[in-house]
């Protein structure tokens, strides 16, 4: 979303107030930048920071006794005090009373969500508008009757320390349901207190196969795949390991865990001294999203390149195969992205319209270009 910059402080409580009418219920955080050079005067910026910080001392006392801000600003480091950064809407019945402007009346609530909210006792407006949105995340097919245990169980699992996994803490209640937190919005979460990312990542368990002293690995996106080259390749001095595990969750979140080797063909080293190993490679789809798994895994994995399997791949794009990101082949809705490196930029400009899917290569390729890097 494109930053909002304002120039007076009327501009920035306009802009917040009618994002708030617009969606009374938002979880996502609503911004203003300062635009000081567009104010022109010192003058002009000095009254501009009296008001917010006006605003942001501005205090409403909810039925707990909490206060909530109105505004929370966040300051430029140097000089001190004197630039705002960013303005940040904090309550808007706060800014409301404030500015003494009438708040508009708010549309119905569902009684899943009114049940909902009774439960939750929720002490701000950001921690309403997040319990509102789980409410009408479930509703359809959450019975009403379980709607108390819902919020009791997502109250306790915010109670207690973050040092298991998520999916631990949510099967660990009453509910028993490791799937909970998954499936919840994550925006709404985060209102309520709830954070997926201050749990530890889970662990993730890799396929491996191959021989016991390999000359080269490789990294494989997909399973099927995996399976394929490591029954083509069982005579070959060539390693494997399938990364479906990572795939599996977010990639980037498997990055942080610890990850487990489990052999399923022939005798191949632990998985550490596969990932060590000098010749590591990785191959998947030649399409934007098998091409941000070998670049996000390099983070980890700085010595991986790219294997030689995706010369055939790049050859049959190049005479105009492959599908075009669609559903029906299960592409759609993979986004474009760029790379600082040329030799994946090239891949990444070759796949940009169309791709192709790894478990095209034949065998016989496999056993070719197997030990091989793509350069």
């Amino acid at each position: 979303m494109a930053k909002v910059y304002v120039v007076t402080a009327d501009q920035a409580f306009d802009h917040f107030l009618s994002a708030y009418e617009r969606k009374p219920d938002r979880t996502r955080d609503v911004h203003v930048y300062p635009d000081y050079h567009g104010m022109g005067v010192d003058r002009a910026g000095e009254r501009f920071n009296v008001r917010m910080v006006e605003a942001s001392n501005f205090n409403r006392i909810t039925e707990t006794g909490e206060k909530v801000p109105a505004v929370e600003l966040t300051w430029e480091p140097f000089p001190a005090k004197r630039y705002i950064a960013r303005v940040t809407l904090r309550d808007a019945k706060a800014l409301y009373d404030h500015l003494k402007r009438q708040p508009p009346e708010q549309p119905a609530l569902s009684p899943a969500v009114q049940a909902v909210l009774a439960e939750a006792a929720p002490v701000s407006d950001g921690e309403r508008a997040g319990w509102i949105e789980i409410a009408r995340a479930i509703e359809g097919d959450w019975p009403p009757s379980k709607l108390p245990a819902l919020v009791a169980e997502l109250k306790r699992i915010r109670s207690e320390p973050t040092d298991r996994p998520a999916f631990i803490a949510s099967a660990a209640g009453p509910l028993a349901s490791s799937k909970l937190l998954d499936r919840l919005p994550r925006a709404a979460l985060r209102r309520i207190g709830l954070s997926l990312e201050d749990y530890p990542a889970s662990p993730v368990v890799l396929l491996t196969a191959g021989v016991a002293v390999p000359e080269a690995v490789v990294l494989v996106e997909n399973p099927r795949a995996f399976e394929r080259a490591f029954v083509a390749t069982r005579d070959l001095p060539v390693a494997w390991i399938s990364t479906h595990g990572l795939v599996a969750m977010s990639v980037v979140r498997a990055l942080q865990g610890v990850w487990y080797g489990a052999p399923v063909d022939g005798t191949p080293p632990p998985l550490d001294a596969l990932l060590g190993a000098e010749r590591l490679f990785y191959w998947g789809d030649l399409d934007a999203a098998g091409l941000m798994i070998f670049a996000e895994a390099r983070k980890r994995l700085p010595q991986m390149s790219l294997s030689a399997l995706y010369r055939p791949m790049l050859a049959l794009l190049s005479e105009g195969g492959g599908p075009p990101y669609a559903a029906v082949t299960d592409k759609a809705g993979q986004r474009p992205w760029t790379s600082d490196d040329p030799e994946l930029q090239a891949l990444l400009d070759a796949c940009a319209s169309s791709c192709i899917d790894q478990e095209w290569v034949s065998p016989q390729s496999i056993r070719d270009l197997c030990t091989q890097g793509f350069c």
